[in-house]
């Protein structure tokens, strides 16, 4: 048996935790999107451009109220398009969560079979005061709690630092002086 739980881990999920950390790693542009969309349908519909101005900066030029009506339309369509990212976002978050737990539980499965082959190791008499039931409710009782870390040992905190550093990055782009006021 290795000697520490993230030798295990490593050892037994190496290629399930790069593929974790892949699919983290993949949510982070869903997750600024759905941050920056909000603020372009408020800062175009609300902002107060310079008119006449073409919408988003491309197009033919309008005056204020046909601007006003071609970004009601917009917005709707920018409303929609903020739901579908929200929603590919909660769809990463719920295959990622999928993933680590049922990688958890094949690698608790794993150590559980090997302290059972270890325990088996110890001599006949050593097991004539204790019963098969204690062994094994010994086993299953300890390692229980291994089972939700070593699925999130290696993605949580990819997953709660990245999106740190997204929300650190939003912030920057809008303005860099709100990030240097607030460093969370």
């Amino acid at each position: 048996m290795e000697t520490g739980i993230y030798r295990f881990i490593l050892k037994y999920s190496r290629n399930q935790q790069v593929l974790l950390l892949v699919i983290t790693a993949l949510s982070f542009p869903f997750l600024y999107l759905s941050l920056d969309l909000p603020k372009i349908i408020i800062n175009e519909a609300i902002g107060g451009s310079h008119f006449p101005s073409a919408v988003f900066g491309v197009g033919p030029e309008f005056e204020q109220v046909p601007y006003l009506l071609v970004l009601c339309f917009l917005f709707l369509v920018l409303c929609f398009l903020f739901l579908v990212l929200v929603l590919i976002n909660g769809l990463f978050k719920l295959y990622i969560n999928i993933y680590r737990g049922s990688m958890g539980e094949r690698l608790l499965r794993r150590m559980r079979y090997q302290l059972i082959a270890n325990v088996q190791r110890f001599p006949l008499p050593h097991f004539r005061n204790i019963s098969q039931g204690e062994v094994v409710s010994i086993v299953t009782t300890e390692t229980e709690p291994l089972g939700g870390f070593m699925g999130e040992a290696l993605s949580l905190p990819a997953f709660q630092g990245g999106t740190l550093l997204t929300l650190l990055a939003f912030m920057f782009v809008q303005d860099w002086a709100i990030l240097l006021i607030n460093p969370c």
